[in-house]
């Protein structure tokens, strides 16, 4: 079978499915390369192996391929359509693990894009029923392919149900099991399954519908994604999003779906509303002297701002967002107060509200905008969300406007550098080589930490292992051998060699002058959390804590691991700590219910009592930023409901 109806070469096979196979085929005449699927047509009798072909043929649009011709001989069926160069997003998935959020919901727009259109066909609309990472191709400018139309209908609302079955174990929607007609909101909840593997790596065919929200695997992803998430995979089609512009809207729209974001809305809101008391105020100045009450209003601010950024540096984000609040209430106009919020919402790893904070308030203050320290935040956010194309243009602007501003003359090598570092990214390595010459001699820990990002980018990995190794062994720059550390510790991350990062973390933390770096420490907790080592995990997050390093999700993390470690009372113990400092964090709540679910699960039948659990449910209820509706809020929920069934509640 190397040659086709004397027109295509047969060049390899690149796919399997269901209908049949794929291979890649090149036009003998022409040189064009394309797709050829190949579909037995004894296996195949009971479908219309036509329906999809038929189907895409009257279809235009970019991110579908087109048939371009169909054969058929006794056997089997030859279906000729566009051959798309990129890379399956199973495959990627397979190789990565996981990918960033931002990342992510980029591709859930264009795949919204891509379902609209095919819900919009008219007469009827084209239910897709197949999404799924392995029909999915990421093309090489980052565009989503959507391939495989093999089991897609067309919906007709004089239809109770569909005639049968189709789509993948994990993938597929309830109503796919025959018990109701498959619609678009079928479509979402498969995209809601794809998206939650490709930000958790869970395979949805192991997880049986239980899916637990998102950031019980990674507290890095934001409340938003969570919510969107958790609302496309519910069970029932009448409480997932009810078509695909409400989903596209709420993905457009993310930062406005976390709690940060509310917040900051009350916070303007009460702001404006004080503007005519500050008249008053004002007033009141000129009457009891304005240099006096100046000199002591910028002497207070300049202090919450310095309390604000050492608190910041210890990792302590709540008591740092607290004095930057209190600075800006004094000095509103002043923008160290909010790129210190800027900052905390960074370390939060809320890169999207850090982002929509600093754009919002830009939008209303324009000179923040030729601000250096702004730039640099906004570069390093958009960084951290693969966004090589913002990091390069705010670093960019961070090096212009501190250029020749001597107040920048220590900082201005390091906003070099990371702009370096994102033309990396972005491939382009003749831009970052021209960075790096651009920084004077005498700044080598720089330049040779760029040379190692180089050496990753080419995936020579041994080299920028070695590299970030050299630049420890040798540089005096504190700072510069935590980037390193944590470069390698990525680096095993990323391939899932935790003993390997658990071996660089620890010699960070005994290496580094001044003590262990928190950053670096919670880093080494994580690892060993993910290489089974909850004992160690838990200890090395208390210890966190004592050193002053208190966040809500440490916590969380501690009792997490106390619980995969089956110490029930201990789980406990750090959550009642976690509810004395953050009386309204809801996520304790929900937590406390599934330590004490488990607990009770441990006892005898008749000694039962699940009313801790029902009570701790009501809680979260309280406080939960969307109550019933919030993502862990909703999957407790559906436990509770089984009790309930089970006659325990």
């Amino acid at each position: 079978m190397n040659i086709l109806f004397n027109k295509y070469k047969i060049v390899k096979k690149i796919g399997q499915g269901g209908m049949g196979s794929v291979y890649l085929a090149q036009n003998i005449s022409l040189g064009t390369f394309w797709a050829i699927k190949i579909i037995d047509k004894r296996r195949s009798k009971e479908f219309d192996l036509l329906a999809e072909p038929n189907m895409l043929k009257r279809l235009n649009h970019p991110a579908l391929p087109r048939i371009i011709d169909i054969e058929q001989d006794n056997n089997y069926l030859y279906i000729i359509e566009d051959y798309i160069d990129g890379v399956p997003l199973d495959r990627e998935l397979a190789q990565r693990g996981q990918f960033s959020e931002a990342l992510v919901v980029d591709w859930a727009k264009q795949l919204c894009n891509v379902l609209l259109y095919l819900h919009n066909q008219r007469p009827n609309p084209i239910i897709y029923r197949d999404m799924k990472p392995s029909n999915i191709i990421i093309a090489r400018d980052n565009t989503v392919k959507l391939i495989d139309f093999g089991i897609a209908r067309e919906f007709k609302t004089d239809s109770l149900s569909d005639t049968s079955y189709m789509g993948t174990r994990g993938y597929a929607a309830p109503e796919q099991y025959g018990k109701s007609q498959t619609d678009e909101r079928t479509d979402i909840y498969s995209l809601g399954v794809t998206l939650y593997h490709l930000l958790t790596g869970k395979n949805p065919g192991d997880l049986l519908y239980d899916f637990r929200p998102i950031r019980q695997y990674n507290s890095h992803l934001s409340e938003g994604i969570e919510y969107i998430i958790n609302k496309c995979v519910q069970n029932r089609p009448d409480q997932r999003y009810q078509n695909v512009n409400e989903l596209l809207y709420d993905l457009e729209n993310i930062y406005k779906l976390n709690k940060g974001y509310r917040e900051n809305k009350q916070k303007e809101f009460l702001k404006k509303v004080s503007k005519v008391a500050l008249v008053f105020i004002f007033v009141g100045m000129i009457i009891f002297g304005i240099k006096a009450f100046l000199g002591n209003t910028t002497s207070k601010y300049d202090n919450l701002i310095d309390k604000g950024n050492e608190c910041l540096e210890m990792g302590n984000l709540e008591e740092a967002q607290s004095n930057f609040e209190e600075a800006g209430k004094i000095m509103s106009n002043d923008p160290a107060y909010v790129i210190g919020n800027a900052n905390v919402y960074y370390q939060q790893g809320n890169y999207d509200f850090c982002l929509q904070y600093l754009i919002d308030y830009g939008n209303e203050n324009q000179d923040i905008l030729n601000n250096p320290d702004y730039n640099f935040v906004m570069g390093n956010a958009y960084y951290k969300q693969n966004n090589w194309t913002g990091a390069i243009q705010y670093f960019s602007n961070a090096v212009d406007f501190a250029t020749d501003n001597e107040n920048y003359s220590e900082k201005i090598n390091e906003y070099k550098a990371d702009l370096a570092k994102a033309y990396v990214k972005d491939n382009q390595i003749d831009a970052a080589e021209q960075v790096m010459n651009s920084i004077p001699e005498g700044n080598d820990d720089y330049v040779n930490y760029i040379k190692c990002e180089i050496y990753e980018a080419s995936n020579d990995i041994s080299g920028a292992i070695n590299g970030y190794k050299d630049i420890i062994s040798t540089t005096q720059n504190e700072q510069m051998k935590v980037n390193c550390y944590t470069a390698i510790a990525d680096i095993y991350k990323d391939k899932d060699d935790f003993s390997s990062e658990i071996d660089i973390l620890t010699e960070a933390q005994n290496n580094l002058q001044g003590g262990a770096n928190l950053v670096l420490k919670e880093m080494l907790g994580e690892a060993y959390y993910k290489d089974g080592n909850y004992t160690t995990a838990a200890q090395i997050f208390n210890e966190l804590l004592e050193s002053g390093y208190t966040r809500a999700y440490i916590y969380l993390n501690i009792a997490y691991a106390y619980q995969q470690s089956g110490d029930l009372v201990s789980a406990e113990n750090i959550l009642m700590q976690m509810k004395t400092k953050y009386p309204e964090d809801y996520r304790c709540y929900v937590q406390l219910a599934y330590v004490y679910m488990e607990s009770e699960g441990y006892k005898n039948e008749n000694s039962r009592d699940y009313e801790k659990v029902l009570d701790n449910y009501n809680l979260a209820v309280q406080y939960a930023p969307s109550g019933v509706n919030t993502a862990e809020v909703v999957q407790l929920k559906g436990k509770i409901d089984e009790l309930e069934s089970q006659g325990w509640l």
